[in-house]
C-alpha cells in the first residue's frame, strides 16, 4: 500500500516498472513532461481553464498551474509543463507490463511479453488530496500459483498500459494549443 499527496511524482518517466500499482482510492494524471522558452511580454499571461492569470514583471511562484518556471531572465522564461495523456481513477492500472513475467520452478523470471522491459513513457502524479495505492511487485508473483500466474498474464495482455499513447502526436497537439494560445496573448496584449 502507498499513499500519496497531490501534486506528488508517484511514477517517474523512464523507469522500467517492477511492481503492479492499482488507484485504490483518488486520482492521478498521467503526463509528458515538457520543457518550453517563450520571449516574455511587458504583460506575461497563463491561460487555464478558460481563465487568464495575469503577472508582471515577475513570475511569481515557481509552480502555477501545472508549469513550473525553471530560469527567467529579462527577455525569456524557459519552463516545464504537463501535457495530459490520461486520468487515473479507481480501479485503474499502472504498469501491468511488470508482472508479464514468468517464475520458473528455480525462482528466475523470464519476460511473456515484449513490454515487460520498457521503461514508462509518462510520469504520473497525484491530483487529488490524497491517493492510495495497492501494489503487487514482481518477485510476489513466484507466491502464487501457476494457474493464477497465468491468469493474471492473460488479463493483463489484454488490457491496455496507462502510457500507451503516440507521444509526438501529443506533442503535436499541444504545439497547435499553445501556438494559438500565445496568438490569443500577443491579440490581447496588441488591443
Amino acid at each position: 500500500r502507498r499513499v500519496h499527496g497531490v501534486g506528488e511524482v508517484i511514477l517517474q518517466a523512464g523507469i522500467v516498472p517492477s511492481e503492479l500499482l492499482i488507484v485504490a482510492q483518488g486520482r492521478a494524471k498521467a503526463v509528458h513532461i515538457v520543457c518550453d522558452s517563450r520571449q516574455k511580454h511587458k504583460k506575461w499571461w497563463l491561460v487555464k481553464k478558460g481563465r487568464a492569470q495575469q503577472h508582471n514583471e515577475s513570475v511569481g511562484s515557481n509552480r502555477m498551474f501545472d508549469q513550473e518556471v525553471l530560469a527567467q531572465d529579462n527577455d525569456k522564461v524557459t519552463f516545464t509543463h504537463h501535457i495530459e495523456a490520461a486520468t487515473l481513477t479507481r480501479g485503474s492500472l499502472i504498469c501491468g507490463r511488470a508482472l508479464m513475467v514468468e517464475v520458473n520452478k528455480d525462482g528466475t523470471v523470464e519476460a511473456t511479453d515484449k513490454r515487460c522491459g520498457e521503461p514508462t513513457k509518462l510520469t504520473v502524479v497525484a491530483e487529488t488530496s490524497t491517493i492510495e495505492l495497492l501494489s503487487f511487485e514482481r518477485r510476489n508473483m513466484a507466491y502464487l500459483p501457476e494457474q493464477l500466474q497465468r491468469v493474471l498474464r492473460e488479463g493483463l495482455a489484454t488490457t491496455r498500459e496507462f502510457d500507451d499513447v503516440d507521444i509526438e502526436a501529443m506533442m503535436e497537439d499541444d504545439s497547435r494549443w499553445q501556438a494559438y494560445r500565445l496568438g490569443l496573448v500577443e491579440t490581447a496584449l496588441n488591443v
